[in-house]
């Protein structure tokens, strides 16, 4: 039974090596029991990448997933989780990242984007509300971060969401970083290496409308509280306020 409310329940497999994508669907039991993020990106690993897989081969996965609750209009939940076999530790490696970038996967069509295979060359993978375009990437190969999305945007418009990698993950630094936005990291457990591995230069969202919420009236109440309660809380003023998160 597919879901009503707050996830799409679906699974977006993108095949780099082909050049192909599918859209799976998953039932309910299964985003009960894992509840997307980094609980449903380790089932998948364990179900389709086998022991002693070389993390830096197109065997492993990376996966770019929301939770059922991650990526809405509320505070705290514009974030999203990045996994893949670490290059840094041989186990599995998952990090946490906040910022915009969460709430376009969450708009995106899908709950989980997994990349498997590797690009015969560099390569941007570019998601339109469910569908997939893949572009040659040659001349961003070499550039930072920054240099890659103001390069991005001339290209596709500055209505876009970016997550790239810069020269360390291109030449597959095993502690390399994943960016988003410019600058919200996935920071731990080298993804920015398992990107460079598959020649993944960026991933592009270009995102449409989120899944329905069953009660929009007390998300937004909610969202009011925590707006008027950030000016009377340190922590959350240094959060909010400019560069913030």
């Amino acid at each position: 039974m597919s879901p009503e409310y707050g996830y799409h329940g679906t699974i977006l497999w993108i095949d780099l090596s082909a050049r192909r994508y599918r859209l799976e669907a998953r039932d309910q039991l299964f985003w009960r029991r894992y509840g997307g993020g980094g609980l449903a990106a380790t089932a998948l690993l364990l179900e389709h990448t086998a022991a002693g897989i070389d993390p830096l081969g197109p065997e492993n996965l990376l996966i770019f997933a929301s939770s059922v609750v991650a990526g809405h209009d509320a505070p705290g939940l514009a974030r999203f989780t990045t996994a893949a076999k670490s290059p840094l530790t041989g186990g599995i490696g998952e990090t946490r990242t906040e910022g915009p970038w969460g709430a376009a996967l969450k708009a995106s069509g899908a709950d989980i984007l997994v990349f498997t295979g590797q690009a015969v060359r560099p390569t941007v993978v570019e998601i339109d509300r469910g569908t997939v375009s893949f572009h040659d990437a040659e001349h961003l190969w070499g550039r930072t971060v920054g240099e890659t999305v103001d390069a991005l945007e001339g290209e596709l418009g500055d209505d876009i969401h970016v997550a790239a990698i810069g020269p360390a993950g291109e030449h597959l630094v095993r502690y390399a970083a994943v960016v988003a936005e410019r600058c919200n990291l996935a920071a731990r457990m080298g993804m920015g290496a398992v990107m460079g591995s598959k020649r993944l230069k960026a991933v592009v969202l270009r995102p449409g409308s989120q899944p329905p919420i069953a009660r929009p009236q007390a998300l937004a109440a909610l969202r009011e509280h925590f707006r008027q309660a950030i000016a009377g809380n340190a922590l959350s003023r240094w959060q909010h306020d400019a560069p913030g998160f």
